[in-house]
């Protein structure tokens, strides 16, 4: 039996109300759940995700959380000039952005490093979150606190292609990853 879809589309199955798929779409988005008090799979992706809005909660103004991605950037660790290589290369970002990623015992880990400040500081956002994560954390728990505190809005429209460019290179390291064998080192 074909039925017509909300939007007019012919569907070749039944159609159900969406509050049957709220759940699928939770398991999607963060991991299995767990019945009772048990944290869900990625919950330390989650708790980081808190912990960076916890950390420009200060911030008032545009400007204000502009300086603190800068401050951020500037507490990147050194990035060896060996790891500069062009297969390490962003596409995408307006400055020369480099991002390496290593996996070990079943966790993914990155380091970057830019020309541009601001550049260093939105790669940094996104170490905050997803750096000693498991790499499918990359695929199912996405980094909705920079939504939240508007930081993509705020930026010109190449920095904010920058930064999704530099978040689609680190979910390429992580199936990448995935697609690999587990190390024990």
């Amino acid at each position: 039996m074909r039925q017509l879809s909300r939007k007019g589309y012919v569907t070749p199955y039944p159609l159900k109300p969406l509050s049957c798929y709220r759940s699928a779409v939770a398991v999607v988005a963060f991991g299995r759940k767990k019945a009772g008090n048990k944290r869900v799979e990625f919950q330390s992706c989650l708790d980081k995700q808190k912990a960076l809005k916890a950390r420009f909660a200060t911030c008032s103004t545009p400007r204000e959380r502009y300086m603190k991605i800068i401050e951020l950037g500037r507490m990147l660790p050194a990035y060896p000039e060996e790891d500069k290589t062009p297969d390490r290369l962003v596409d995408g970002c307006q400055s020369r952005l480099y991002l390496k990623s290593t996996v070990a015992r079943d966790r993914i880990r990155f380091a970057a490093t830019a020309d541009s400040v601001i550049s260093s500081g939105l790669a940094a956002l996104f170490l905050s979150m997803y750096d000693r994560e498991p790499p499918a954390a990359l695929l199912k728990c996405p980094p909705a606190v920079l939504k939240e505190l508007g930081i993509g809005r705020e930026l010109s429209i190449h920095r904010a292609s920058g930064l999704h460019h530099i978040y689609l290179r680190m979910q390429k390291e992580a199936i990448i990853a995935l697609s690999r064998p587990l190390t024990e080192s």
